[in-house]
């Protein structure tokens, strides 16, 4: 079993909850789906597949384990939202963003008004060739996160985004545990944000570790942020308390 395996696994453990290995878990694979990880190929209909497949298996009843195999795999999409009781896996594999699209996040995890439990390891994501005014839109996203409880997250390498990681709320993501590897070239690292009016909470979560390395690029469109708490919208109550992180790092320009 992989590293990352048995972290995830060691989570769930933790929390009382089901394991990868449980017999009613259903993996998908991306060598299944046709995705190319060349540093060449264009595999934006291969993970659209992959993800409209994992989502099939989640409305059927199943557990899905999401799994990338090892390679480095382009796409010029900004993809469908993955159901939040799917496991994600980056099994040392690497996403590049390409394209002009900077209106969505590269990979969506989990839903609006629906709390989940799915846990995300070892996410790699970086953007190429974004154009210059990227850093300006809020929506430019390289991981985005929704509605977790109790779902692990670990980030193994974030770059290129306005926002790298996106904790987003319209109902909550509490309890959670985020382990942050390397985020840079960002304008914000971190966003914990409550995306509606009304009680969402973002509350309760430890995040560990993060080495972030902001750029000159990112500088010149506005400051740079290594972890923002906020709300979208200035009326309603956003629950956006007890957060903490562990043992940060932070290299000044």
């Amino acid at each position: 079993m992989s590293d990352i395996n048995q972290w995830v696994n060691k989570q769930r453990g933790n929390f009382g909850d089901y394991l990868l290995s449980d017999a009613s878990s259903y993996s998908l694979f991306s060598s299944d789906y046709k995705m190319v990880g060349d540093n060449s190929a264009d595999n934006i209909y291969a993970i659209e597949g992959m993800i409209a497949a994992a989502n099939a298996a989640v409305a059927a009843g199943f557990r899905v384990k999401l799994v990338l195999r090892p390679g480095v795999y382009r796409t010029s999409g900004r993809h469908t939202a993955i159901h939040g009781d799917v496991d994600i896996v980056f099994d040392n594999a690497q996403i590049i963003a390409t394209g002009s699209n900077v209106s969505a996040p590269v990979m969506t995890h989990g839903m609006p008004g629906m709390n989940s439990k799915g846990s995300a390891a070892g996410i790699y994501i970086s953007a190429s060739g974004l154009p210059t005014n990227a850093f300006h839109n809020r929506n430019c996203v390289g991981f985005r996160s929704f509605n977790k409880n109790i779902g692990p997250l670990q980030i193994r390498t974030i770059s290129g985004f306005a926002i790298g990681l996106q904790v987003c709320a319209d109902v909550s993501w509490s309890y959670g545990e985020i382990q942050v590897g390397e985020i840079s070239a960002c304008k914000t690292a971190v966003e914990f944000n409550s995306m509606t009016v009304g009680t969402p909470f973002i509350s309760e979560n430890a995040l560990i570790g993060g080495n972030i390395l902001p750029t000159t690029g990112a500088q010149n469109y506005g400051s740079v942020f290594g972890w923002v708490i906020t709300r979208e919208y200035d009326t309603g109550y956003g629950g956006n308390s007890g957060n903490k992180w562990y043992k940060p790092s932070f290299q000044m320009l």
